[in-house]
């Protein structure tokens, strides 16, 4: 699926993915200090190209590419397996270039939230994230993601419209998405 428009917010905004992002992309998930967390990637380019033509064409699958304010692009985040029954989707494929600035993983996070709920109108998202991934794990209790189950290998979260309110209002000063 692809956005109508991009979301942006004051330093990042989030866009579809498009084919020519595929270097990007695959850069991203060959990196070594960066895909530890994240599944095998095939090297093709070729391949990397298929695979977005078929998210692109997917309803149930919102690949987007973190920018800055420039284009210069920063990450990768998405919403897939998305449950329009349930209203209810996972969220993840995140990975951002270590050289992005600080404020890039709380302002994509706010977007993708914003998309979420507001553009999809989901009631709520999942995620799970492999236990050694403590850096990512604080992250997501500290921005009041609830733990539903954790598993010898990975901690599971939800997060609805109710966690994001409570985001918006204690980081009021952070309000980062332009509506």
């Amino acid at each position: 699926m692809k956005l109508s428009e991009p979301v942006v917010g004051k330093a990042v905004r989030l866009r579809s993915t498009e084919l020519a992002d595929a270097p990007f992309v695959l850069g991203l998930r060959l990196n070594p200090a960066l895909n530890q967390y994240v599944g095998p990637t095939d090297p093709s380019v070729e391949l990397q190209e298929q695979w977005i033509r078929d998210k692109q064409d997917d309803p149930d699958d919102c690949n987007m590419i973190i920018e800055d304010l420039e284009g210069r692009a920063l990450g990768t985040i998405a919403i897939y397996d998305i449950d329009r029954e349930q209203q209810r989707a996972e969220w993840g494929r995140w990975i951002i270039d270590p050289e992005a600035p600080f404020v890039v993983p709380f302002e994509s996070a706010m977007l993708m939230y914003h998309t979420a709920f507001y553009q999809l109108g989901l009631q709520s998202l999942y995620f799970g994230v492999q236990n050694p991934n403590q850096k990512v794990i604080n992250f997501h209790k500290g921005f009041g993601s609830r733990v539903t189950r954790v598993t010898d290998t990975e901690t599971w979260f939800e997060f609805d419209p109710a966690c994001f309110q409570a985001v918006l209002e204690k980081y009021a000063a952070f309000h980062a998405i332009k509506i």
